[in-house]
């Protein structure tokens, strides 16, 4: 059941900040999701219909990041414009001091039985244009800073973030391999949300996604899961494109080094083998990757061959 909270001195501040009047809906455990509400102008409203409206299934999650400021994020998703016009169903705010903002106030742009423009040209698996199947979230974050360094999320953000995807998460029944970065889904052209995005904490502390523990990342442990195929010895291009082929990356099986599978490893490291790691961010294919790769592809291929 949802109820209208008290006065929110977050309404008051996003007003002030932006002119649009949010509206407070309390729904479980006390969780406040602020709402933009529908605009008289066709064009401030950045969503439309799915395919199949309301009976259209929704297979993915995608997490991203803004890049900009909460009120410039706002004012981009709501813009009064038909050209290139952006959106995402949800915004997680940051703190930030100059507008004494707060972190972990969640945001709903966009209803979700409406096709939120936030995923773009994407794919995987056979899916393409994500925005048909998804849900978006964005998390206001800079992205990296001026030494061209990712920046780190703030906590509240992300307990926020994880209480919201537990919600959407049941609701939709979506599969932990199907909850993705934009990074995953369109390697060509996106780094979002970025190598600090915790990704392990989420699947440790609140089950969130797929992950490999540090347990499961040996041979014996991986063997436990009966992968197809038995890891080589060495780094071998084969195996790795073949098999984030397999997760869901759109990639072509190859024997060497290309542009197509470098974009892919470098989200397949920022998401993975390489997450909390930046240092590490780069298209060089090492053991670690192999390992993870073909760990995932056994542990998750309940999942994998459903989709």
């Amino acid at each position: 059941m949802m109820n209208q909270p008290p006065y929110d001195y977050f309404i008051t501040q996003v007003e002030q900040g932006t002119k649009i009047k949010l509206v407070a809906q309390q729904i479980e455990n006390d969780m406040v999701i602020y709402k933009v509400p529908k605009f008289p102008e066709k064009n401030k409203n950045h969503y439309n219909e799915r395919s199949n409206g309301t009976s259209t299934p929704i297979t993915f999650l995608i997490l991203h990041y803004t890049v900009i400021n909460f009120f410039k994020t706002l004012e981009v998703f709501t813009r009064d414009t038909d050209i290139d016009a952006v959106s995402s169903t949800y915004v997680i705010t940051q703190y930030e001091s100059k507008f004494q903002i707060p972190s972990g106030k969640i945001i709903q742009v966009a209803p979700e039985e409406k096709r939120a423009w936030h995923a773009g040209l994407s794919k995987w698996h056979n899916f393409i244009n994500l925005n048909e199947n998804s849900i978006g979230i964005e998390l206001v974050n800079d992205g990296v800073d001026k030494q061209n360094q990712f920046v780190p999320f703030d906590d509240d953000q992300i307990k926020a973030l994880a209480q919201l995807s537990k919600i959407i998460i049941q609701k939709h029944n979506i599969s932990p391999v199907c909850i993705l970065g934009h990074s995953d889904i369109a390697p060509n052209r996106k780094i979002d949300p970025g190598i600090l995005f915790p990704w392990g904490r989420l699947y440790t502390n609140y089950g969130i996604g797929a992950w490999m523990t540090k347990e499961e990342l040996t041979i014996e442990a991986i063997k436990n899961y009966n992968p197809e195929e038995l890891l080589p010895d060495k780094v071998n291009i084969s195996f790795l494109s073949r098999h984030l082929k397999k997760y869901g990356y759109d990639i072509q099986e190859t024997n060497v080094v290309n542009k197509q599978f470098s974009s892919v490893l470098k989200a397949f490291k920022a998401h993975f083998s390489c997450n909390q790691i930046p240092q590490k961010y780069n298209d060089e294919p090492d053991m670690m990757d192999m390992i993870w790769i073909w760990g995932l592809t056994a542990k998750y291929k309940k999942y994998l061959n459903k989709l």
